[in-house]
């Protein structure tokens, strides 16, 4: 109780501190004395402070940013700043990078003005995003991770060759690529002018989703990460059969996949318009780790057979045939996502791992589902009886709005009634054996198979933004 006493204490004193002052000379005392701050955007308030191991990290942001970083006070502070762990100065209007060129992690993303950024060539992970005066990084060729996406003035790139992680997404006048052969993970999605990628066969995690006019891709059969989707001039992937995460949704080409099976994680989607297009033959792909599949059109029973030995298969808004049995064949999978589908009977589905069924809105008997260990039923409008549920570990239940009775589910570790019936509200009141949730576990399937170097190539996005806690979380001061 007294250390709760006094960190509710030490928060109302910090709010205090912020909501009076005319300039950030206490501010700055305050950072002193406090090992990690996170500021609201543009509220005066403190959101978080938590202590950590001889780090500071400073989250500012919006108004506050601005007005701190153009304060007096902020050159008094810039002794102490190379302790920063982050400092956002998101569209804060800056038209330098003058004295914050030793934060470890620095965001000016859409600082319109910014022009010069000579002094942040020792930054580590540096984002820029929609810097649209912006045309010179040739500092920059030593910083760690490097976001320049849509900064549409940027020609030149040739010195950013040494950079591990870059993304250089909808930058429309750089013509020339050759140079980031050895960036370790490189992102030029939406880069139409691309049409050669043959120098970047080297690259480890490469995302050329979008490159619409590229239609040769055999050099890129050494990358580790690949994607590929939304290039609809890509026809071949049979070069690809060593490659450990492939994306060609949205491929409408490609109709020969029998090369794919020893892919471990393969993001699809078939087209399977009758008199269209060719039809596609799923049947090597049942040897894969992971399979994030959408389909236009019905998929078989037969197709199912074929995927029923993956490990994690998201078949999120597929159609499947109308039957009583038809998928009792994925009843091995280990994490299983059927959100948005037409999925009825469930209750061969037992002895998933994880399973997902949010908006599956014809479900209404989950009484074989108790040994699942982490359920999804949000949106399951229709479903009413959850007492077999009990010994469900991790369990969702937000906007099942017909549960009116939930006090067979006391053993659940973690549970999210949100948008449930008051009743439901009043009767997790009494509930004191739930443990409290600090690490949230995320029923998302596709954020499973995600990794931080695919796609956009920026610092984890939970250091920037809050995240909303759904899951309930007793507070048992006794």
């Amino acid at each position: 109780m007294s250390s709760i006493r006094r960190s509710k204490r030490l928060l109302n004193h910090a709010k205090k501190q912020i909501d009076v002052l005319d300039s950030f000379t206490s501010v700055i005392t305050f950072l002193k004395q406090t090992e990690l701050i996170q500021l609201s955007s543009c509220t005066k308030q403190l959101r978080k402070i938590v202590k950590a191991k001889k780090i500071l990290k400073v989250y500012l942001r919006g108004q506050i940013a601005v007005k701190f970083y153009s304060s007096k006070s902020f050159a008094q502070a810039v002794d102490f700043l190379g302790h920063i762990q982050m400092l956002d100065l998101n569209s804060s209007g800056l038209s330098s990078g003058a004295k914050i060129g030793n934060v470890h992690t620095l965001n000016l993303s859409d600082c319109n003005s910014l022009k010069d950024v000579s002094l942040l060539g020792s930054v580590h992970n540096l984002i820029l995003r929609r810097c649209t005066k912006l045309k010179d990084v040739s500092y920059l060729g030593n910083v760690h991770t490097l976001v320049l996406s849509q900064c549409y003035r940027i020609h030149d790139v040739s010195c950013l060759g040494k950079v591990h992680a870059l993304d250089v997404s909808f930058c429309r006048n750089i013509m020339d690529f050759s140079a980031l052969s050895n960036v370790h993970t490189l992102s030029v999605q939406g880069c139409q002018q691309l049409t050669d990628c043959t120098a970047l066969g080297s690259v480890h995690s490469l995302n050329l989703s979008g490159c619409i006019h590229l239609t040769d891709v055999s050099s890129l059969g050494n990358v580790h990460r690949l994607n590929l989707s939304h290039m609809p001039g890509v026809r071949d992937v049979n070069a690809f059969h060593k490659t450990y995460s492939l994306d060609i949704r949205c491929c409408a080409a490609v109709t020969d996949l029998s090369a794919l099976g020893g892919v471990h994680t393969l993001k699809l989607h078939i087209f399977r318009v009758p008199h269209v297009l060719a039809p596609v033959n799923i049947t090597a792909l049942g040897t894969i780790h992971t399979l994030i599949l959408r389909a236009t059109g019905l998929l078989s029973s037969n197709d199912l057979h074929m995927l029923s030995m993956t490990h994690l298969l998201d078949l999120s808004y597929c159609c499947f045939p109308e039957g009583r049995y038809v998928l009792n064949v994925l009843g091995n999978v280990h994490t299983l996502k059927l959100s948005f589908t037409n999925a009825k009977n469930v209750s061969a589905l037992g002895r998933v791992h994880t399973l997902v069924l949010d908006h599956c809105t014809r479900v209404v008997n989950v009484k074989k589902l108790g040994h699942v260990h982490s359920l999804d039923l949000s949106n399951c409008t229709r479903l009413v009886d959850v007492s077999a549920l009990g010994s469900v570990h991790t369990l969702k239940l937000s906007h099942c709005t017909s549960v009116t009775d939930v006090s067979p589910l006391r053993n659940v570790q973690a549970l999210d009634i949100s948008g449930c019936s008051q009743r439901v509200q009043s009767q997790i009141r009494t509930f004191r054996n739930i443990q409290n949730v600090e690490n949230l576990f995320e029923l998302e399937v596709i954020s499973q198979s995600e990794d931080p170097e695919e796609a956009n190539f920026a610092v984890p996005a939970k250091q920037y933004f809050d995240v909303k806690i759904v899951w309930y979380k007793p507070f048992n001061l006794s």
